[in-house]
């Protein structure tokens, strides 16, 4: 179980640095698992615990900005990023619905928050992905969401 978990999260950072960054340069000059991405932070490995995703509900309604609320503890963030994938009845992905840089907001409080807009109605899994400072990247997901209709 913790070495497929492991292969997902290796997916799941592969997939980040392809489409954050659009294109990857592997240096095999120093490693060969030395990753660097086009904006020169340097991807050292797998993160865990640096932040939650704390939603108040698993239902995001269509077509308008839905808050989630993250607790970051390392303030040293590069970048974040979303993505949305629908789920059928089958409980399989229909693929890709969206990929968004995030931007973190805040409180009053100073609690962070970022907005999401679904574009239909249907069980949906969010994937966040947050890249820090030191070059480790950590993924977290809300799974089983549901969108519903804004009305």
């Amino acid at each position: 179980m913790n070495s497929a978990r492991a292969s997902l999260a290796l997916l799941s950072l592969c997939a980040f640095i392809l489409l954050c960054f659009f294109s990857v340069a592997v240096t095999c000059a120093q490693s060969p698992t030395t990753i660097y991405t086009n904006q020169n932070l340097r991807v050292t490995g797998i993160a865990k615990g640096r932040y939650e995703l704390t939603p108040s509900s698993k239902k995001f309604k269509v077509d308008i900005a839905n808050e989630v609320a993250v607790l970051i503890h390392d303030n040293k963030v590069h970048a974040a990023h979303a993505t949305l994938k629908y789920i059928d009845e089958k409980g399989e992905s229909t693929g890709l619905e969206g990929y968004t840089e995030l931007i973190f907001k805040y409180h009053d409080d100073g609690s962070r928050y970022f907005n999401i807009t679904p574009q239909r109605v249907g069980k949906m899994q969010l994937v966040v992905t947050v890249m820090f400072e030191d070059g480790r990247v950590e993924v977290e997901k809300i799974n089983d969401a549901e969108v519903i209709p804004s009305k």
